[in-house]
């Protein structure tokens, strides 16, 4: 099973808490709600509002082209057509790494290696 997956009734499915998330090198913090009792690849996993997304895309494409170590390996969202995806931009390459669908609630879930997230409360 996925680490992001849970079986829906049981003691592991996880509670939401409302916080404040952000990565070292974007202009945060960023509104989310956070998994209290679970982690992807050791990181937090976040849940954001589409608003909120669309600005952590703007910023991981900005990040992106004005990174100040060209070659090293950043998450870009990007929305096309009203769809999610997120890529592993490397140089010049893009890698495609997973589509992101909206939950049953309209937020989008942002965890994994990629996506270290330094949380406040």
């Amino acid at each position: 099973m996925p680490a992001t997956a849970y079986p829906v009734g049981t003691s592991r499915r996880p509670r939401w808490t409302p916080a404040w998330i952000g990565l070292p090198d974007l202009p945060a913090p960023y509104p989310a709600l956070v998994a209290t009792r679970r982690r992807r690849h050791t990181n937090p996993i976040a849940r954001v509002s589409l608003p909120v997304l669309q600005r952590l895309a703007g910023d991981t494409i900005d990040r992106w082209h004005t990174d100040p170590e060209p070659g090293r390996l950043l998450p870009v969202i990007t929305l096309h057509d009203g769809d999610v995806h997120i890529l592993a931009r490397f140089g010049d390459r893009d890698t495609p790494v997973e589509p992101l669908p909206p939950d049953a609630d309209g937020l989008y879930r942002i965890a994994g290696p990629l996506w270290p997230w330094i949380v406040s409360h």
